[in-house]
């Protein structure tokens, strides 16, 4: 394990340990959070249910999870259960940070948190721009692919192969133009 992966699951760890705010995440988190305006990642009950049931799973099962983290197996059961739709049902119940570091480094997996960070709106954003940048480049060698099949006939383009390159031409000015939108929205560093 490196050395900085193993000071982040302590910090994790102590965090879980601090004062809630009365909802379960820490209250140190939740002033932070509001200090700086930031957003905290936004995942529905559901999909915190399944990845503690994939965490709970990649342990071995509740019996092994139980025994890796500081939840009991009836906890961690109540974890990976789906919010139901009965008004008169318990709330959910989540993993907390010091157990979810815990388990991941139990089963070696960063389940959850690899979630977590997919599901920052940055996260996204940056995705946007590398699939919108790399889509246009493998159009534009397309575009390069067609006007050299076009040009090595040595003839005046027809109206349709005119139509083919600026179809091509239009869809990575297109693909282009998207990426620029996103980067002009001040992505984070």
């Amino acid at each position: 394990m490196r050395t900085g992966h193993a000071a982040l699951l302590r910090q994790a760890a102590m965090t879980a340990r601090t004062p809630t705010d009365g909802q379960g995440a820490p209250a140190r988190v939740g002033r932070l959070l509001e200090s700086t305006g930031a957003n905290p990642v936004q995942l529905s009950a559901r999909m915190h249910a399944r990845l503690a049931r994939e965490l709970i799973a990649a342990c071995g099962g509740l019996d092994e999870a139980a025994s890796a983290c500081q939840l009991s197996r009836s906890r961690l059961s109540q974890c990976q259960t789906p919010p139901s739709d009965d008004p008169d049902a318990p709330p959910p119940a989540y993993l907390h940070a010091g157990a979810i570091a815990e388990l991941e480094a139990y089963c070696g997996q960063p389940i959850y948190s690899r979630a977590l960070v997919e599901a920052r709106p940055a996260a996204a954003e940056l995705k946007g721009v590398v699939e919108g940048v790399t889509d246009s480049t493998e159009d534009m060698a397309e575009l390069q692919r067609l006007v050299r099949q076009l040009s090595a006939a040595g003839k005046p383009w027809s109206q349709r192969e005119r139509l083919l390159v600026t179809a091509a031409a239009a869809k990575i000015r297109d693909r282009l133009a998207a990426v620029m939108a996103i980067v002009d929205q001040d992505l984070p560093s």
